[in-house]
């Protein structure tokens, strides 16, 4: 089975994020730091958007679509788009498989970090 999306690198290891929830890659965002918070934002499509950092490389931002919400996400460096083997899983590149970059999973974890700090007596 063929699935379209993109191959990134994060320290080294190969990602893939689906075409699915991807709705840009830019390279001339400025980024902001978000008072208070571990992330930063940007202005997309004319709206704030909060950009996740996960990763040493800075010059890319890849948005994408995670539960309903647009999502920067920084530190993953593009490599290819295209059709590849695999589902939203993951992907075969080089005969090898490269597991899919969960974003909600990352972007829960900070959500999860974000209301301990806010109302520290739920924890």
């Amino acid at each position: 089975m063929a699935t379209a999306g993109l191959l990134v690198r994060n320290r080294g290891e190969l990602g893939f994020i689906p075409a699915s929830v991807v709705r840009a890659i830019r390279y001339d965002f400025v980024i902001t730091p978000y008072p208070g918070r571990e992330l930063g934002m940007t202005l997309f499509a004319g709206r704030v958007i909060p950009v996740l950092d996960l990763g040493d490389d800075q010059r890319a931002v890849i948005v994408c679509e995670v539960d309903g919400e647009l999502v920067g996400v920084r530190g993953l460096d593009p490599m290819q788009s295209g059709f590849f083997q695999g589902d939203e899983q993951g992907a075969v590149f080089d005969n090898s498989p490269v597991p899919t970059v969960n974003l909600q999973e990352r972007l829960e974890y900070w959500r999860a970090r974000q209301r301990a700090q806010e109302e520290p007596w739920l924890t």
